[in-house]
């Protein structure tokens, strides 16, 4: 049996007047009551029962190198550099960061992002950001860093900066890791910023050939319902609902 998604004036009156979302697979049985006929609510357990299902159809690369992540040595130079970062003053921590790398023998691009990871202020993250990149003699960073960036400027959603990040990508040819747009699409959605986090978001589709995460997925939608783009909200859950595996079935009861 064949089964064919949702048109999309089902869909929508659905959205508006659904009270029970029914949704079987193949190990369970369950049953969702909706008491509240919020397009919001009934949007959200739509997309996340769907999305929790959802694989993609090639491995998301890592969000961040292998190379290093686990050597017990990495990790206490990448707390110490944090710690420096954040207790010395400017010129002092240029200095005391190259000391310390080039006493372990390491190049600093080559752990940028696990640092980039560690840090929880912006400012401090584009500060070591712009030094890594402006070292003479130095290695440009890699795709890794610039999502560990974009993770960091998401997290505080300073979306200048964000852009400004994401162009220097594009000009240097560098993938950002899907975790890394998720963050953005979060950070657009949950701004009310549709228009940025729909860009992200098929950015995402045309890279990786897979949908963003279930909380990505999930802030777009909301943010689409709550601006009564209806239609657009249809399209994107048709993506998604494309990219289910085989097997799964999902049945809207009215």
């Amino acid at each position: 049996m064949k089964f064919e998604p949702p048109s999309h004036s089902s869909l929508v009156v659905c959205m508006y007047y659904c009270c029970n979302l029914q949704v079987w697979n193949n190990e369970r049985n369950k049953t969702f009551e909706v008491a509240d006929d919020s397009p919001n609510l009934i949007f959200s357990l739509m997309s996340k029962t769907l999305l929790s299902r959802i694989k993609p159809r090639h491995n998301p690369k890592p969000s961040s190198s292998p190379s290093f992540s686990f050597k017990p040595l990495i990790k206490r130079l990448v707390n110490e550099l944090c710690d420096i970062l954040k207790t010395h003053h400017h010129n002092q921590w240029q200095d005391t960061l190259e000391t310390r790398l080039s006493e372990e023998e390491i190049v600093p691009s080559d752990i940028a992002h696990l640092v980039l990871d560690r840090i929880r202020d912006p400012e401090l993250g584009l500060k070591f950001f712009d030094w890594v990149t402006q070292r003479p003699y130095g290695c440009s960073l890699d795709g890794f860093a610039y999502s560990s960036l974009l993770k960091l400027l998401a997290s505080s959603r300073v979306f200048s900066e964000i852009e400004t990040v994401l162009e220097s990508m594009k000009v240097e040819d560098k993938l950002p890791t899907r975790e890394a747009l998720d963050a953005v699409i979060r950070a657009y959605s949950d701004s009310g910023l549709v228009d940025k986090a729909l860009e992200i978001y098929t950015t995402v589709l045309s890279t990786s050939n897979s949908v963003p995460s279930v909380l990505a997925c999930n802030s777009l939608l909301n943010v689409l319902v709550k601006e009564g783009r209806i239609e657009i909200a249809s399209r994107v859950y048709d993506e998604m609902f494309e990219r289910v595996e085989d097997g799964v079935f999902m049945f809207l009861a009215l």
